[in-house]
């Protein structure tokens, strides 16, 4: 897989309209039950898929969602932060929030 930008977007195109579609209303809803609250991908991908949004071929299609959705003004970068979880060790992330 193509790395940076082009893997992002080939992996956004491979999982399908659908599944964009899908995730786009997760992250949606995500912001609607945590208002005015910042947050990192990890976190919304995660409640999105306890929430019932399927895992898609590759975790990189999350990044054309909240590229799509920073375009087009759902949400907004508002800094960087550093993240860690059992599969995020010490990684530098874009903070976002409702736009």
């Amino acid at each position: 897989m193509p790395s940076g930008i082009e893997g992002m977007v080939a992996a956004y195109e491979h999982a399908g309209p659908i599944w964009a579609s899908m995730a786009l209303t997760a992250l949606k809803n995500f912001i609607e039950a945590h208002p005015k609250q910042e947050f990192v991908a990890p976190v919304v991908i995660s409640w999105a898929e306890q929430h019932g949004t399927p895992e898609p071929p590759h975790k990189r299609a999350w990044g054309g969602v909240f590229a799509g959705a920073s375009r087009n003004g759902v949400i907004r970068h508002v800094g960087h932060t550093v993240y860690s979880d059992d599969t995020h060790p010490y990684l530098s992330m874009r903070v976002w929030s409702a736009a």
